[in-house]
């Protein structure tokens, strides 16, 4: 898991790269309180309590963002030893509801999950790098 500050990090770089060619993003870590950002704690880290949120008013906050999309990208660039608190399941989960519930294409980066059947049967196209991954759409979705 990345802290808040490297989760906005790649999501910043994603959407000064896809707005030049008009591909407008969203980025959930938005509405994550601006004081975790001081922390270097990974996202699953934090109590609701931190982040003046509910567990269901989250889930069905991305999932109405899911609802609006047009492309889902998603950073699994996972560390050697993954913590159990670590685990991406949101993005998991979002991942499943982007194919499944709204058959949105899914561009993914990963470093680990190539030849995982989950990961083949469910993303679009898989990336290495998050460079890749903008080429990629900017090439078969910008405008």
């Amino acid at each position: 898991g990345l802290s808040l500050r490297d989760a906005r990090a790649w999501r910043t770089t994603a959407t000064q790269i896809l707005k030049k060619h008009k591909i407008f993003t969203h980025d959930p870590t938005k509405f994550v309180s601006n004081k975790l950002l001081k922390t270097s704690k990974p996202v699953g880290d934090f109590s609701y309590e931190e982040i003046e949120d509910t567990a269901r008013h989250i889930v069905q906050r991305d999932l109405n963002s899911l609802r609006h999309c047009d492309i889902l990208l998603v950073n699994m660039i996972l560390g050697e030893h993954l913590e159990g608190k670590r685990i991406p399941l949101g993005t998991s989960m979002e991942m499943i509801m982007a194919n499944k519930a709204y058959h949105l294409p899914i561009i993914g980066v990963t470093n680990c999950l190539e030849g995982r059947p989950w990961w083949d049967g469910v993303v679009t196209h898989s990336c290495s790098s998050l460079d890749q991954a903008l080429h990629y759409i900017t090439k078969h979705y910008g405008r």
